[in-house]
């Protein structure tokens, strides 16, 4: 069995020679070659938007790459990871969606209780401006 992590290497070093700097670090960053398993290899990426341009504007690079290392590879997979590199579950993107919905409702709450501290500030002047009227008559 090839080792995976040196096969990553050898073929980013190729995609690397074969791309502009920038788009190399951009889509290629924080990847790696998860496992090989029966002709498939698995890609960790680190989000979404990273599979998605990889699987469209690289997809078939990266394969006959691959393949040119090791005539066992039939397809790619990605695999959207961690920062420590295991896979995202269903329930890390539940986690995710309830923070931004609780996100969203302190946002709410902060704008309306700003609204309410205006209020406040403008009646603390209008009371300031009483006082100021009633003391000096």
């Amino acid at each position: 069995m090839i080792d995976t992590a040196k096969m990553w290497e050898t073929a980013l070093l190729e995609i690397e020679s074969a791309v502009s700097q920038a788009n190399f670090s951009t889509w290629f960053k924080d990847t790696s070659i998860l496992r090989q398993e029966d002709g498939i290899v698995y890609i960790g990426v680190p989000n979404s938007f990273t599979q998605e341009w990889l699987q469209k504007k690289f997809h078939n690079a990266i394969l006959r790459i691959l393949r040119q290392m090791n005539g066992d590879v039939k397809t790619l997979e990605y695999v959207i990871t961690n920062e420590h590199g295991s896979v995202k579950t269903y329930k890390d993107y539940n986690r995710i969606e309830d923070i931004n919905e609780k996100t969203e409702s302190i946002i709410t709450r902060v704008v309306f209780l700003t609204g309410k501290v205006e209020s406040l500030i403008g009646r603390v002047g209008n009371l300031t401006s009483v006082v100021s009227k009633l003391t000096s008559k």
